[in-house]
Parts: structure tokens; sequence; C-alpha cells
């Protein structure tokens, strides 16, 4: 069963005038994405900086509404639902941020940061201290550290404190948004871990999103390669990472570090795709060796090439 379902989300913002323009431009962060996720699974969502992820983890989480488009969370449309009604719905979706440094406030020591949300719902206080034990342990922390503030702690013990905090409503589905992207390797590994052992154990379901292909790879069940706002490849993660079809696709996985690879980067033109005044097309357009006329003039739509496995392609369709 699909915990989430995204029906055409799309999200346009006003372009900031300049003295010299008259014309209102829009910017495209989203455009027409479709997703499932089911329940108990991971669904990787991948692309570089700017190409929309965040936005799109804003919607889900409403904290900003779609241009267009639908979201269902447990077959209910909350896409305009108002704040009194969603509230119920809420603690059912929590998100892991990207900075624990930031996230957390330097103020608040570990049971307070842990307990807001508790607090926030109107939970009992003797139920609120039973649950902070809990959720401590879980993360693999110990009660010392519901003592400390976050700047007595590890980063790696930050984000695990970011984890408890996101566990305390009992969500079903947690948004973890470059959730171990600013953590060294080793603690990298200690967190996803976490991360997968919990996911067992609970059943939660995750959006993970990275730009990390590695660590992406290591942790979803599916994959969803984001690029100007739009889903060009989605697929099994093992599909996507062993057959890439999308052009920008394999360049991404190209891209990935290795030892044969010494000091390999991404290299993609800076290429106006995201302004409606701009490319209509493909965003990718400019930088795709395989690129037609037809590319230039329209978005192409994904389809199912193999069983499980989407593309957004005119050159290969």
């Amino acid at each position: 069963m699909a915990i989430l379902k995204l029906i055409d989300i799309t999200k346009f913002y006003e372009a900031k005038r300049n003295i010299f323009s008259l014309k209102q431009s829009l910017v495209r962060a989203v455009y027409k994405v479709n997703l499932n996720l089911k329940q108990g699974t991971t669904l990787g969502l991948v692309g570089e900086s700017g190409c929309g992820k965040s936005t799109l983890a804003k919607i889900i989480l409403k904290l900003i509404n779609p241009t267009s488009g639908t979201v269902f969370f447990e077959d209910k449309n909350i896409t305009r639902l108002k704040e009194k009604d969603f509230r119920p719905l809420r603690r059912g979706i929590q998100i892991v941020f990207q900075d624990p440094y930031s996230s957390l406030s330097p103020r608040l020591r570990v049971k307070n940061i842990i307990s807001e949300p508790l607090i926030a719902f109107k939970t009992p206080r003797k139920e609120i201290d039973n649950r902070l034990k809990e959720l401590i342990y879980q993360v693999g922390l110990n009660e010392i550290h519901l003592e400390r503030l976050p700047h007595q702690l590890s980063g790696g013990e930050r984000q695990r404190v970011g984890i408890a905090r996101a566990l305390a409503t009992s969500p079903k589905l947690l948004v973890l948004d470059e959730a171990v992207s600013s953590l060294d390797l080793s603690t990298q590994a200690q967190v996803l871990n976490l991360l997968k052992a919990l996911q067992k154990k609970y059943k939660l379901t995750y959006l993970f999103i990275a730009h990390n292909l590695s660590v992406v790879r290591y942790i979803s069940d599916e994959v969803a390669v984001m690029y100007h706002g739009v889903i060009v490849e989605q697929g099994k993660s093992e599909a996507v990472y062993k057959k890439p079809l999308h052009p920008y696709t394999q360049l991404l996985l190209s891209s990935m570090p290795s030892p044969a690879k010494k000091g390999t980067r991404l290299s993609v033109k800076d290429v106006n795709g995201l302004n409606m005044n701009g490319i209509k097309g493909c965003g990718f357009y400019a930088n795709c060796s395989k690129r037609t006329d037809k590319c230039k003039c329209e978005i192409p739509r994904l389809v199912e090439i193999e069983k499980s496995h989407w593309v957004r392609c005119v050159c290969i369709v």
C-alpha cells in the first residue's frame, strides 16, 4: 500500500524583477512530479543542489503549497487542508534535517529538544518522561545524554538526537533531507545502519533526499533522479545503478568517485532550464550529446522502458 502518493506536483516561484525588465518571469522549482512511497520502503531522491528536492520535501510536509497537483497521505488528500485539519496527521510525517549543528537549539538540553513535539501534541508529563528514556536508547545513546547541551555532543550524537526528536510522535513517514551529508564517513555508516534498524523494527517509510549516490544506493529500495525540478529516471535501486538510461543519470553515476577515477567532478553547464521564459523542453538539452530539435520543444513523458524502470527521454523512447 502506498503511504504517500504525489500526483502531478508542480511548484512555480515568481522570479525577482530587475529595473531593466517589465516582464514577470516564473521559476520552475518542481514540475509534474509523480511518486508512490510504499509502506516500510525507502525512496532515494537524488540530484544536484537546486534541482527541487527540498522544495518537494516542503510540499510533502505542508510547509508550502504546490502551485498544482495533489498529495495523498494514507489515502487522505492533504494538499489544501488547513493547519487545524492537518494537525492530527502531522505527527505521522516528520523530518530529519541536514545540519545537526543548526537544527538543534543551543540553549535547550537534549531532553527538552526531544520532548518538544510531545509537548506540542499535549502528551501527559509522565508519559513524556518514559518516552524520553525509550527514544534515547532507540537511537544508541543513554540517559546521560538527556542532560547535555548540543555543543557537548559530537556530530553523530547530534544527528541521533535529531532522529530521536523525529521519532517522538511515532511517525509512519520520515523525510530525511541530506540527513548524513554533514557527517564523516564512519559516522555516516553508523547513522545509516541505525536508520535501517529502526525501519525494520517500526516499519518506517523513508524519503531519503541526497546527492551522495553511494549512500542512496546503500539505503534505498527505489531511486528517483531529479533534474531541474523534473523526475528524469525512476526505478528499483539496482536497476537504475546497473543500467542507467537517462543521459543525466549516466553522467551522475560516471562522476561517482572511485580508486580508478581521481578527482572526478560533475561538469554540467549552467543552463536556463529553470526559467519558464527560457528552454521549454528538456532541461538537460544543453548538456545532452543525444539531443534533437524535439528535445528543445517539449518535456518528454515518463515512460516505463523495463519493468519498474521509467525514464523521461525522447531519444530513448
